[in-house]
């Protein structure tokens, strides 16, 4: 049977949060997306990128960022065959118009005519010439009647449009393969190219990103934890982060917790509520960059002079928690009070004492007085 001592060691005992189903928390940055606005303006998403960064092969502050440098002639074969694609979307829509405003006319027709022979028939009605069924046939079919002119009135509405969205690509094509037109794109931040998000030479709309700009030196770390364990999370907090590729955890400090909660599956199909903690790092190393992994455990309280003891020798035994001490080749039951809770050992308050031994993952034949045999670890 194996034993574990209780001990009371001098170095501070700190109580390491560590979510269960670790959701890989990733360091992220704050991005600066460069779009291209209605009056050739750019906008940024968020407000957070500042320092200065000049290496060669970064995009500074107030740098173009223009378009490949293609061949002439490839560049006008593409700029054809795409104003020849969008010419003739114009004509299709242009066409569905004239067939609709058609319709339309159709519509106008079948509708006065009804109009017309319901009145004739309520004439008709009020001299007992006709039954009030065939009257009441006839204000049916001129209220079906104005019901279709209405929808063709829409549909001509909508053809409109078709041919106004067809004839403005037309117009931005040409503008585009027209490189005294060309459209300057100023990045708003001095940073470091992340992604590039419109990778070929095609028309955007206003708002469109272009491109993910950041500063790697200034990195965040996102940890999702479940809202049972968010509720113990401060700001200020301090954080260890492993498993990132070096031999030494980094450190970072809480920020912020978010507010709100999300919904998550975890890896057996259990639907949890996690939440959103954002942490600064204090040393970031340059290797590490934007969507990579790491293991994070936040610190959630510390102390020193803790006497602690393995949290598998612990049980429960009615509404309190008990150990079995071994004491003269002997396990004694004893009733112990614990304090703060960390991953793998517990705080004690009472009941036991520095330099006592425990049995740790006792088996339930396991009774108070039974002789054991100690196995030191």
């Amino acid at each position: 049977m194996a034993e574990a001592r209780a001990r009371l060691p001098g170095e501070r005992q700190r109580e390491e949060r560590e979510h269960l189903h670790r959701p890989e928390p990733a360091a992220a940055l704050d991005h600066h997306e460069v779009v291209v606005g209605g009056a050739q303006h750019v906008r940024v998403s968020k407000h957070r990128l500042a320092p200065e960064l000049g290496e060669p092969g970064r995009v500074r502050g107030g740098a173009e960022l223009e378009r490949p440098d293609h061949a002439v002639h490839e560049r006008g074969r593409r700029g054809d065959r795409e104003r020849e694609e969008q010419q003739a979307r114009v004509a299709a829509t242009e066409a569905l118009l004239r067939a609709e405003e058609d319709r339309l006319r159709h519509a106008k027709s079948d509708y006065e005519q009804a109009r017309r022979e319901s009145e004739r028939l309520q004439n008709l009605l009020q001299k007992s010439l006709v039954s009030p069924q065939a009257a009441e046939q006839a204000k049916n079919m001129e209220i079906t009647s104005r019901n279709e002119l209405e929808a063709a009135q829409h549909r001509v509405e909508a053809a409109t449009f078709d041919v106004k969205v067809a004839r403005a690509g037309l117009i931005a094509i040409e503008e585009t393969n027209d490189d005294r037109r060309m459209v300057e794109v100023r990045s708003p931040v001095k940073g470091q190219v992340l992604r590039v998000l419109e990778k070929s030479e095609r028309v955007v709309a206003p708002g469109t990103p272009l491109l993910t700009i950041g500063n790697p030196s200034q990195l965040e770390v996102v940890v999702d934890v479940l809202s049972s364990e968010a509720v113990k999370v401060k700001a200020g907090m301090p954080v260890l982060l492993e498993n990132w590729g070096g031999d030494q955890p980094l450190h970072a400090k809480v920020r912020t917790v978010e507010p709100h909660a999300f919904t998550k599956v975890s890896a057996l199909g259990i639907e949890e509520q996690r939440v959103n903690i954002v942490a600064d790092l204090l040393d970031a190393p340059e290797e590490l960059g934007d969507g990579y992994r790491v293991d994070a455990r936040i610190i959630t309280w510390e102390g020193d002079d803790v006497l602690v003891v393995p949290a598998s020798a612990l049980f429960r035994q009615g509404a309190s928690y008990a150990v079995f001490v071994i004491q003269d080749g002997r396990a004694k039951l004893r009733a112990v009070e614990v304090g703060h809770r960390g991953s793998f050992e517990v705080e004690v308050l009472k009941g036991l004492s520095d330099g006592d031994r425990v049995v740790i993952h006792p088996p339930n034949e396991l009774t108070d007085g039974k002789r054991v045999k100690a196995q030191e670890r």
